[in-house]
């Protein structure tokens, strides 16, 4: 598995591997996790290879960099796109069908960011149930995330936010 370079310096440069909201929380892994985080993806356990060419299979050019702990689905770039797409796919379906969740990595931490900010004093299910998400605040969010972000599929955000 080869990391580009250029991702692990932007995944360098972010000062913190999750954001929690609700009952969900983001994780992106820190470098030195990236090898073992293609476990069950890319690889096996041997370390052979799980990729394909078929419609469905893992792509060769798809690096796990995270996941979102409610459904453990994880989160996959385009190591081929030089901006690093970011994809989720649901796993244990049998095939990989990636949703575009921001067309870059940069994007896909403006959109974090977005969920950082509004999520002080909601990190977990009680504090968010103290303090829940007004409409008005869920709408601001998505509008800045479409804004920063205007080919990404809000839905992957929108569902967060409705947790």
């Amino acid at each position: 598995m080869i990391v580009p370079k250029k991702y692990i310096k932007m995944r360098q440069n972010l000062k913190y591997d999750s954001v929690s909201l609700g009952g969900t929380e983001v994780y992106i892994f820190k470098v030195q996790e990236l090898e073992k985080a293609q476990i069950g993806y890319s690889v096996d356990l041997s370390g052979h290879s799980l990729t394909g060419k078929n419609s469905g299979d893992w792509a060769e050019n798809w690096l796990v960099i995270g996941y979102e702990s409610l459904c453990e689905d994880p989160f996959l770039i385009d190591i081929k796109n030089g901006k690093y797409s970011v994809y989720t796919a649901v796993h244990g379906e049998g095939n990989w069908e990636p949703t575009l969740i921001a067309d870059s990595f940069k994007k896909f931490i403006k959109n974090i960011e977005c969920i950082k900010d509004i999520s002080k004093g909601r990190e977990n299910p009680v504090k968010l149930e103290n303090n829940p998400i007004s409409e008005v605040e869920k709408e601001k969010i998505i509008k800045k995330i479409s804004k920063n972000d205007p080919k990404t599929d809000v839905a992957f955000w929108e569902f967060w936010l409705d947790l």
